[in-house]
């Protein structure tokens, strides 16, 4: 796609015409003019909202349950999450720990 093309994008989504009717008026693929649109904002409101929700509900999660208070939350796989937030991990980095296994009681 050349500028001049993206620069007629830009001027036919402003005045309301559709992905379709821009592909066909510059002979260029649907989906072409979709992609341009989405990367650079230049989507209806309905249209960010439902990209939106079909991005969140295409992501894969994985159930996981949270160390310091039990709560069960959803995390991305790649994510190494134990918390369900840092509230929880502020509590359990700052429980006290037991002192005994510091102190060596054997004399000899």
């Amino acid at each position: 796609m050349n500028e001049m093309q993206k620069r007629h994008i830009l001027t036919l989504r402003q005045q309301g015409i559709g992905y379709a009717e821009i592909a066909r008026r510059l002979d260029i693929k649907r989906e072409t003019v979709k992609t341009h649109c989405r990367r650079h904002g230049l989507l209806t409101q309905e249209e960010a909202l439902r990209y939106r929700e079909v991005q969140k509900a295409s992501r894969p999660r994985n159930t996981v349950v949270c160390k310091n208070c039990g709560t069960v939350f959803f995390a991305t796989p790649c994510k190494h999450r134990v918390f369900c937030s840092h509230k929880c991990y502020i509590q359990t980095v700052d429980k006290p720990q037991s002192t005994a296994k510091f102190f060596n009681y054997s004399r000899k």
